[in-house]
């Protein structure tokens, strides 16, 4: 049954978004050259299909996460404009009513909201139970109090961005307190689990805290976001999962936080501009508090740390960038990179920094800090192991991996503050080439073309050319002038 309402449109001001976001430049492709194959050649870009493509995580796997596992026979569609309409398959358990420019949704019944159109107002949907898949189907809300969307329910929420449309949601600088004294928190704020997906464009814009929360956990599987907030993008207290999609944000606070729960990533893509930390585990109340990357690409640019965790963080594959003014990753547990590229860049701080030590066995890691008294790998006192994988460092205080290593490490005081360095073997063929953004006192090098007790030659300046990933590349043309610093490899080698 269709019914109408009559509303005056109320106008409203478009809020325009900046993105600072980090780019993938100068990059060589994934998969290719993880440092298990020393002789192979990169090829000139990362392989973006291959790093946001959704890899299967036994740990995140949950097949209630599916909308298509899903069967609906409920269904109300709302189109917004100068009249609201109202599709309702069942009236007597599916209760719709307006009040000004608001619209609250009430039912118990497992359902299918759809929303259309423009509202100068909010929608509040109120479930004590059933499951509800809300679709986001071509729909503007501006919000004058409180969240654009609420969705006060007791079970998860499937949210569909329609297939190629274009939806905005947008809060109030002030939001009430509910009655039954809880806190709404963002623009879409739902207090159940929110997993998303389709193929549509969501912009949010959280003028009072976040752009979207749950008070449960948040999962992506496609679609794309343009979040900006005056605190937090996304916001969760027991989980941030991206399985896919494109996540971007600009955010007063931190670009992602889970309170008291693990941020992963299976896939996707995410470019995250903060005040403060680009993603961030906060507590350790009920989850172990870590930050897991399987795949995806991962930009970031934050005022104080790119990553930060109060558990442990885990490269197993995936790309990511992070500049930061503090600290690149910093982790309260163990750091460790088995898979994928990681380029991380402190201003103010430590490159890499982790209570409960670093581990590298694998990928491929560029590490670079600026200041005076920054690391490039930062372990404490709980020690820092390569075992695998490229790592090419840049700082000026040492930092040296332990002489327990399996694989062979090259230090180099850069005394003469050059920028370019490039490592043959004994028959002058190049082992790698590194092209440092800035001139740094303490160079670390590791790979696993450097073999123990065998004969090399680190080369100083020069020009060189050719696919690089953040400075670290094979292949190019190099010119260079001047005899070669001659050792011989081990455990750590110093220069």
């Amino acid at each position: 049954m269709k019914k109408t309402w009559r509303r005056a449109l109320l106008s409203a001001a478009a809020l325009a978004l900046a993105f600072g976001l980090c780019a993938c430049a100068d990059t060589p492709s994934n998969g290719a050259d993880d440092g298990t194959d020393p002789g192979g050649t990169p090829p000139s870009v990362l392989d973006e299909a291959a790093l946001t493509e959704t890899k299967a995580n036994p740990e995140t796997e949950d097949p209630e996460d599916l909308a298509e596992n899903e069967t609906w026979k409920n269904f109300v569609t709302i189109t917004c404009g100068e009249t609201i309409e109202v599709e309702n398959s069942d009236e007597s358990d599916m209760s719709v009513s307006v009040s000004g420019t608001n619209i609250t949704v009430t039912s118990s019944k497992k359902m299918v909201l759809t929303l259309r159109g423009t509202l100068n107002g909010s929608v509040l949907v109120t479930k004590p139970d059933g499951k509800l898949k809300l679709v986001l189907d071509g729909v503007t809300i501006r919000s004058q109090s409180g969240p654009a969307i609420n969705l006060q329910t007791e079970k998860r929420v499937f949210v569909e961005v329609a297939d190629g449309t274009a939806n905005s949601l947008t809060d109030g600088a002030e939001h009430p307190t509910m009655p039954d004294g809880s806190k709404t928190k963002a623009a879409l704020f739902s207090e159940e689990q929110m997993i998303f997906s389709g193929n549509g464009t969501l912009s949010v814009t959280g003028n009072h805290s976040h752009a979207i929360a749950s008070d449960d956990y948040l999962r992506f599987w496609s679609g794309t976001y343009v979040l900006g907030a005056v605190d937090d993008g996304l916001r969760a207290n027991d989980a941030i999962i991206v399985d896919g999609g494109s996540i971007e944000a600009e955010a007063g606070s931190d670009g992602m936080e889970c309170e008291r729960g693990y941020v992963v990533f299976n896939g996707g893509k995410a470019e995250l501009n903060a005040t403060d930390c680009g993603i961030k585990t906060s507590t350790a109340e009920t989850y172990a508090p870590y930050i897991d990357v399987l795949n995806g690409m991962i930009g970031i640019t934050a005022g104080d740390d790119g990553l930060k965790s109060q558990s442990d963080i885990r490269v197993r594959g995936g790309c990511i960038q992070a500049e930061a003014a503090n600290n690149g990753i910093k982790a309260a547990g163990t750091i460790s990179v088995s898979d994928g590229y990681v380029f991380a860049k402190s201003s103010g701080n430590d490159a890499f920094d982790a209570d409960g030590g670093i581990a590298v066995s694998g990928g491929t890691a560029v590490a670079l800090a600026s200041s005076s008294d920054g690391a490039a790998f930062n372990a404490n006192a709980a020690g820092f192991s390569v075992a695998g994988g490229m790592i090419a460092a840049g700082a000026n205080t040492e930092t040296a991996p332990a002489d327990s290593s399996a694989q062979c490490s090259l230090l180099y005081d850069n005394t003469n503050r050059n920028a370019l360095f490039r490592i043959e073997n004994e028959n002058g063929e190049e082992v790698r080439t590194m092209r440092y953004d800035a001139t740094y006192g303490k160079l670390l090098f590791s790979a696993p073309s450097l073999v123990s007790g065998e004969s090399y030659s680190l080369r100083a300046g020069g020009t060189a050319d050719g696919a690089a990933f953040h400075g670290l590349g094979k292949g190019g043309t190099y010119s260079g002038s001047g005899e070669p610093e001659r050792f011989t490899a081990q455990a750590v080698t110093r220069l």
